[in-house]
Parts: C-alpha cells; sequence; structure tokens
C-alpha cells in the first residue's frame, strides 16, 4: 500500500484489495508449571495481530495444561492442517508456546515451513525469511528450553526436599490416610498451601475407616486373595478411591505398590539416569516416611513376595479361567498346562 491506499491493479484503475491471509491461531498453557500467560491474552493479542497484518484466524487450537517439552498435543494437528493446505500460517503469542524444546520446535516449524507454511510469534517480530532471525528464532527456542530447564531443577529441588523430611514427594491425598497442615491457595486454583495455623506441619495420619479397609487390602492380597476379588469387595461396598471414584486393577495396586501404607515411600532410584517416572523405568527404592504404617513389616514383605511371584505368571494363569490353571503340569517338560 501507498498512503494508506489499495494498489492498483495492472491497467492501473480499479483498486484490488489483498486477500487476508488465512491463520491457525494456537495457545498453550501449562498450568501452575510457569508463568502462566492466559487464553484470552494469547488470542487477544492474535486477534490484533490479525487485524493489523492481513490476515484472518480460521481455527483455534488450545493447549491447556499441556507440556512444551514434547509436541505431543494438539498442535500437530496445525501442522497437519497446513500440510493439508486448509491455511498458511500458525500464529503463536510467544514462540516459547510453540515449544520448549528446541530440537522438535525446530524440527517441526521445518515441516510447516516445507509445505510452504509459516509460524509466526505475534509479540517477537523475527523475520525468518533472514538469516538474523533465523539465528534469533533459533535462540527464542533455546531460551525457551533453559528455562523449563530452569522450571524443572527447581520442582526437582522442592520435590526431594519434600522426601528428605520423609513426605510423599508430591502432596496429594492418600488412600487410607488424612492429610493436615495444608489448606487451599485462596489464589492458585486446586492448588494448597501450608496451613500457618497449624505448628505440627503437613503429616499424613491413618484415616479410621480408610486406613482399616487399606490394611485389609494388603493383608487379603498376601493371603492368597485376588486382585480382581479385591477390586469387587471395594466396589460392591461402596468404598470408593481417595478421588470419589471406582477402583480398577490399575488404581488398587497404584495404591498398595506405593507401599504408603506400610510407612514407606515409593521413589525413582537416584542412581538411575533414565530421565522417566518410575513407573515407567521400574527401578525404585523405598525410603522410610513419616506416616504411620497400617501394616506391619511382614504383611509388607509378604505382599511385595506374591506381586512379584505374579508378575513372572502368565496373564491367564493370574485370573484363571479354569479351576485347574496353573496347577497341572507336564510331566516331561515340567511346564505349567
Amino acid at each position: 500500500m501507498t498512503n494508506g491506499a489499495w494498489p492498483r491493479a495492472e491497467d492501473g484503475h480499479t483498486p484490488v484489495p489483498a486477500a487476508p491471509v488465512d491463520a491457525i491461531g494456537y495457545v498453550r498453557v501449562s498450568l501452575a508449571r510457569e508463568d502462566m500467560i492466559s487464553p484470552d491474552i494469547q488470542k487477544a493479542a492474535q486477534i490484533d495481530w490479525a487485524r493489523r497484518n492481513g490476515r484472518r484466524i480460521v481455527r483455534w487450537i488450545v493447549d491447556l495444561d499441556a507440556t512444551g517439552r514434547n509436541l505431543k498435543r494438539k498442535i500437530m494437528q496445525g501442522v497437519a492442517a497446513i500440510e493439508a493446505g486448509e491455511a498458511a500460517e500458525i500464529s503463536v503469542y510467544r514462540y516459547d508456546r510453540w515449544g520448549r524444546n528446541a530440537a522438535d520446535s525446530l524440527a517441526n516449524v521445518a515441516r510447516v515451513e516445507i509445505a510452504g507454511g509459516n509460524v509466526v510469534s505475534v509479540t517477537e517480530p523475527l523475520d525468518p525469511e533472514t538469516s538474523i532471525g533465523r539465528y534469533n528464532r533459533t535462540n527464542s527456542f533455546a531460551l525457551a528450553e533453559m528455562q523449563s530447564d530452569i522450571i524443572g531443577d527447581n520442582w526437582k529441588a522442592a520435590l526431594a526436599s519434600r522426601v528428605r523430611n520423609q513426605l510423599p514427594a508430591t502432596g496429594t491425598r492418600r488412600f487410607g490416610y488424612v492429610r493436615k497442615g495444608r489448606v487451599p491457595d485462596p489464589v492458585r486454583a486446586n492448588m494448597f498451601r501450608r496451613d500457618m495455623a497449624d505448628p505440627a506441619g503437613e503429616r499424613y495420619e491413618p484415616d479410621p475407616e480408610t486406613g482399616r479397609v487399606l490394611a485389609a487390602m494388603y493383608s487379603r492380597y498376601a493371603a492368597g486373595e485376588g486382585g480382581i476379588s479385591l477390586v469387587r469387595w471395594l466396589n460392591g461396598d461402596g468404598i470408593g478411591t481417595v478421588r470419589g471414584g471406582t477402583w480398577s486393577l490399575q488404581t488398587l495396586f497404584n495404591v498398595l505398590d506405593s507401599g504408603f501404607g506400610a510407612g514407606v515411600l515409593r521413589v525413582h532410584d537416584p542412581a538411575c539416569k533414565c530421565k522417566q517416572r518410575s513407573a515407567k523405568c521400574g527401578r525404585v527404592v523405598w525410603l522410610p516416611g513419616s506416616q504411620e504404617p497400617v501394616i506391619s513389616e511382614e504383611t509388607w514383605h509378604a505382599y511385595q513376595r506374591r506381586r512379584a511371584a505374579l508378575r513372572t505368571m502368565p496373564s491367564r494363569l493370574r485370573a484363571a479361567v479354569y479351576p485347574l490353571s496353573g496347577l497341572l503340569f507336564c510331566g516331561d517338560c515340567k511346564d505349567r498346562l
């Protein structure tokens, strides 16, 4: 445009307004893990940018409570949409909303650009058509990754401090126990803080009702009762999980395998460098917890022995279809029939 007028057509007479460029607006918020930029703020900035730059946002993609450490989230729908020709650009509030892993972020920006599209930060006016613009964009992703690493290091330090104080790494509720010394945070939703009126501090005390249920769960399993039978008992008697839901084998063994009812804390082995959660890695250690156990040490070890034995048993034998499953052996190879 010149002096605010529309560019003229080739005949020099008829004004030809430029067609708006179709763009996909992307919003990501990682709740309670980093400084939160609300979805409304991110959307408003992108709408204003679109109005000033001849863009038309044809679709919104929103990832709430989504980490930026990987791109296993809805943003990949936007990448696929660009490749399908449904839009020409993806706009983000800042490049760190796209991702906080530099390698993955740049790889998927490249996918968009190979398809003929662009990823545009509406608050960081970098021109990826120039070498200095691409350099600064790479630095933006690297800085976002470093900030994420710092946030992660701070969380690890906080969780390690809780374990040193013989508390579970996360201050969540535990079945069979009452959590004391923490109250809802008046500012942050779904968050808790220390109860300054309680001098005893944070602690877990056995619940008079569910504590006995937890002890019975351990004892019955260690005595030979199956997990499916325990689940039926709990659900049949209307005993809800810590969230008030129904029990499944997964929730049952999540509770029992934690060892919390035995007075211990299940943590990922500090010597393991796999960077996975203990549930996926399998290398765990049990450390003393400050909570009072609801079962004896003998019951806990009996439970562990039976769990270890059943892990080596075929799934059809764990939940037998026939009364004699697993009880008959071949006379030659000694394998179970």
